[in-house]
C-alpha cells in the first residue's frame, strides 16, 4: 500500500475479514489489516492456514484496537 506512513512500498499487505454469527443474526464483525513480514513466523504461518481469530493468533503482541463502528438493535 504505497504512500501509507511505515510501509515501504512493494511490502506485503494482507487482509482477513470475519464475523461472528449467533443463529441467524451476526453479532460481530471484524476487518483486520497487517504486514505479514513484521510478524514472527508462528503466527504468520497460523493466520494463513487456519480459521483461528485474528486478535488470538497476535494476542502477545498486544495491538492496538480501534472500533470504526457500533450498532445496536434499539431501534
Amino acid at each position: 500500500m504505497p504512500g501509507c506512513a511505515g510501509v515501504a512500498d512493494g511490502e506485503p499487505l494482507r487482509y482477513r475479514k470475519v464475523a461472528l454469527v449467533w443463529g441467524d443474526a451476526t453479532v460481530s464483525e471484524a476487518e483486520n489489516w497487517y504486514l505479514p513480514n513484521r510478524l514472527p513466523l508462528r503466527m504468520r504461518a497460523q493466520l494463513l492456514s487456519t480459521n483461528l481469530p485474528f486478535g488470538q493468533v497476535v494476542r502477545d503482541l498486544q495491538p492496538p484496537r480501534t472500533s470504526v463502528a457500533i450498532y445496536s438493535g434499539d431501534g
